[in-house]
């Protein structure tokens, strides 16, 4: 009759430590990525918010009458300011 080696032993310990510890460490480093990930998504969320505001603004025309009613609204309120006159050329 041979007898079984032992299933756990000092030969099997430390492959098996090798391997816990190797997949702590992908654990670890995906969870560290994911929130990386996680940040740079919302700051691309937050820049693409901004540059549909930039391009409503921008696709918003105002004709002369209404510079010209800003340019008088912003001159009463401002008296220091130098506003130079709307023109009317294009």
């Amino acid at each position: 009759m041979t007898t079984k080696p032992p299933v756990l032993d000092r030969q099997t310990l430390i492959p098996l430590g090798a391997a816990v510890a190797a997949l702590v460490l992908v654990f670890s480093g995906y969870t560290w990525m994911e929130g990386r990930f996680r940040v740079m998504e919302d700051l691309l969320e937050g820049l693409d918010r901004r540059m549909e505001r930039v391009e409503i603004a921008a696709s918003q025309r105002w004709t002369r009458s209404e510079h010209a009613i800003w340019a008088a609204t912003l001159a009463r309120e401002n008296p220091t300011l130098k506003i130079p006159a709307v023109d009317r050329t294009p």
